[in-house]
């Protein structure tokens, strides 16, 4: 499979794949598109939850922090996917990505504690 975008600057890529032959053009693409979606829920481990600030020597201090921020990571999911994703007029005029802290922290939807 090959990608060739029509935008300028940017490279194509290609993919060798040991499916059969009659596998559809949909299922290589999920394929395709299942690494990055790996590769932006690792980046948001290290960025959100703090994956990669293990200071221990240990492997079951490791295993803890993982296992930690694993669940921590599972939870923030479960959170974000209650509230719809802004719509376009809503959106960061500069593009900027928020983190998911900050849009759990200050989204309308969320329910407040009353004190």
């Amino acid at each position: 499979m090959a990608d060739r975008s029509g935008r300028r600057g940017c490279q194509g890529g290609f993919w060798l794949s040991s499916l059969p032959a009659d596998t559809p053009l949909e299922d290589l693409v999920r394929h395709v598109k299942g690494r990055y979606r790996v590769e932006q829920d690792y980046r948001e481990l290290k960025q959100e939850v703090g994956l990669a600030k293990f200071e221990g020597r240990g492997w079951r201090g490791f295993n803890h922090h993982v296992t930690l921020c694993l669940a921590a990571y599972g939870f923030l999911v479960c959170e974000r996917s209650l509230f719809p994703p802004p719509r376009p007029a809503e959106a960061d005029t500069d593009g900027a990505a928020q983190s998911i802290l900050h849009r759990l922290a200050t989204s309308p939807h969320r329910p407040h504690d009353h004190a």
